[in-house]
């Protein structure tokens, strides 16, 4: 049984390589992720998550924002 690290570790390192939170989006459209049903947290004044879920999964992707 594959771990969730091994599982989605090419997931991990295409996104930690994106400058910016416009990249990211545009690289999780291009891999069919749920933008539209995305939500944004505010975690404080500078600090944001953002939480994307998978098409086919019960998992989300979370993105820590500054």
């Amino acid at each position: 049984m594959q771990t969730k690290k091994t599982r989605y570790s090419q997931l991990v390192a295409d996104i930690e390589s994106l400058k910016n939170l416009d990249r990211a989006m545009r690289y999780l459209e291009r891999e069919d992720f749920l933008l539209r049903e995305m939500d944004v947290v505010a975690q404080d004044e500078f600090s944001h998550d953002v939480v994307v879920p998978f098409t086919i999964r019960p998992h989300v992707l979370v993105l820590s924002v500054t």
